[in-house]
């Protein structure tokens, strides 16, 4: 809860000064999913920093839908319906039918970054990586590709039709003020561009 309000507070403040596309993407464990009040708690830390709910996108792997799909799908409905976004993180790590993904209200699928690894192997290792993307292309949901590391599998996703990617090729964890000038730096340098 404390990891939420203090991104809720630093994301939220970029938002209100002008950045409205910015997503805040958090990772959920299995226990806090499953916790009987999870969604309200959830919510209740969105509304008390007044953070938009279209910005927020949580991040849950499929082991965790597994675990009890019934619950967890009306959990995922409740938030969906609210305007979260729904990840599922790791994509194709876990033992589970693909039968979830037209039953969930999910938004976005992560490709695990070991088959993002993967490519620099050669083409064994970037059929999956292909696959999962035409499939996430087909199910009409966001693919994000995890851990892209250097240009060259950078060029090999946007090859494969993937668009959004996360991964140290583009920063390594930072604080907040120095996202801060990160991004405000990446919107001096698209302006200069539309010059």
């Amino acid at each position: 809860e404390q990891v939420i309000d203090q991104a809720c507070r630093d994301v939220g403040r970029w938002i209100s000064s002008g950045h409205s596309d910015l997503r805040l993407a958090v990772n959920l464990s299995p226990s806090q999913v499953e916790h009987p009040r999870f969604v309200e708690t959830l919510m209740n830390r969105v509304a008390a920093h007044n953070f938009p709910a279209d910005n927020l996108e949580i991040e849950i792997t499929e082991n965790v839908i597994m675990n009890d799909l019934e619950q967890i799908s009306r959990k995922l409905k409740e938030l969906a319906a609210t305007g979260v976004r729904i990840a599922i993180d790791d994509f194709g790590t876990g033992y589970s039918s693909l039968n979830y993904l037209h039953r969930l209200p999910i938004h976005t699928l992560k490709v695990d970054q070991s088959f993002v690894k993967a490519i620099r192997s050669g083409e064994d290792g970037a059929c999956i990586v292909n696959a999962i993307i035409a499939m996430a292309h087909g199910l009409k949901l966001e693919i994000v590709a995890e851990g892209v590391e250097t240009k060259g599998q950078l060029e090999r996703l946007v090859g494969m039709g993937c668009n959004r990617f996360q991964g140290y090729h583009f920063s390594r964890p930072l604080p907040a003020l120095e996202f801060e000038k990160l991004i405000e730096q990446a919107i001096g340098d698209r302006k200069r561009r539309a010059w």
